[in-house]
């Protein structure tokens, strides 16, 4: 999986669309060798709508989906795709380091805005990072 692409559309508006390319090996069944590709593109919001469905209603968290680079490949943040995580989540590289060997780090929000908890998981066979984010007071106000 390579991307995101920024892709125009063929629609009104010519809107441009992030998507992923999705490539995979055709094989000669006699012999295994390679006789081919095939690629399809796969648009982010397919992608984002992995996360955006199971995140728990009236929630106000964000995710990240990075590569090995640290570029957004997906977000709940659409301007960030395509961009340095740190650099657009205002994060230092020193606490970046620490939330990816941790797990989690409470970073201030700034600004008098509240504190924000951000997790990390790395995924094995992608390289694959996932971060959420989620405001302290939205995690500690009743129901």
């Amino acid at each position: 999986i390579q991307g995101p692409y920024l892709v125009k559309e063929n629609f009104p508006n010519n809107p441009v669309v992030p998507k992923m390319a999705v490539t995979k090996s055709v094989v000669d069944l006699e012999n295994l060798e390679t006789i081919g590709y095939v690629a399809f593109f796969v648009n982010e919001s397919s992608f984002a709508a992995i996360f955006e469905e199971n995140m728990p209603a009236g929630t106000q968290t964000n995710f990240y989906v990075l590569n090995e680079n640290n570029i957004v490949l997906s977000s709940s943040e659409k301007e960030l795709i395509g961009t340095d995580f740190s650099v657009g989540e205002h994060i230092s590289e020193e606490n970046y380091r620490q939330l990816c060997e941790n797990g989690n780090m409470i970073l201030s929000g700034g600004n008098g805005s509240t504190d924000i908890l951000y997790t990390s998981k790395m995924y094995a066979g992608t390289n694959w990072r996932v971060i959420n984010a989620v405001p302290l007071n939205s995690l500690l106000r009743k129901w």
